[in-house]
This record gives C-alpha cells, sequence and structure tokens, in this order.
C-alpha cells in the first residue's frame, strides 16, 4: 500500500543522515536503537513510535516536524552545507536562508 507520509519520513531520515556522512550503524548507535529497525524505517517496512522519532531526531539534531516535510533540491543543498559548516554565510546566497528560514522556523537560530 502506497503511504506518502510514511514515504517522505523515510526519505528525510536518510536524507539528513546522509547529509550528516552517517551510516546506518552509526544513526543507530546514535540514537539508540537498532540497525535493523532503522532499515526497516527507511525503506517503509515500519513506522516509527513517538520515542523512536524523538530519538532519531534528536540523533540528527532536527526538529519532529522537519521530518515531515518534503526536501528540495535547492534545500537539500543548503542543509548539507549547514550541518556540515554551521553557517550559511559565505557560500549560499540570502534566498537560500529565506527558504530555509520560512521552512524550518527556528532550526537556524536554535544552533547558532
Amino acid at each position: 500500500m502506497h503511504d506518502p507520509v510514511r514515504e517522505l519520513l523515510a526519505a528525510n531520515i536518510k536524507q539528513y543522515r546522509q547529509a550528516l556522512g552517517q551510516s546506518q550503524i552509526q544513526l543507530a548507535e546514535k540514537a539508540d536503537i537498532s540497525t535493523s529497525l532503522l532499515a526497516s524505517i527507511e525503506t517503509c517496512k515500519k513506522f516509527p513510535s513517538s520515542v523512536t522519532l524523538n530519538k532519531l531526531c534528536d540523533a540528527l539534531n532536527v526538529k519532529v516536524h522537519q521530518l515531515f516535510q518534503p526536501i528540495d533540491k535547492k534545500t537539500d543543498e543548503a542543509i548539507k552545507y549547514y550541518l556540515k559548516y554551521g553557517t550559511l554565510r559565505d557560500q549560499i546566497q540570502e534566498d537560500i536562508l529565506k527558504v530555509l528560514q520560512d521552512r524550518f522556523g527556528n532550526f537556524l537560530t536554535d544552533k547558532q
């Protein structure tokens, strides 16, 4: 059965994990969940409990709502840069910053 919410969540977890340069094993250890559970979530076989979802958010350094929002290519590039360098200045233009602030609200100011 096609479940767009589950598919979006799975894709976003994988995308944030990859943006951090982490393997499934590394993220699972950081989130204190099994690697098989993470793999099942990322392949849409299982939907995480609220406890697991919160653990994943903590390990990925994101808010829960961010995992349920579509990530476009421009936003994805900005997220990868921001997570790697901790800033958007110097590299990313003001319009990307505005898109991120509109989409993620206080996420950027929380990290600074």
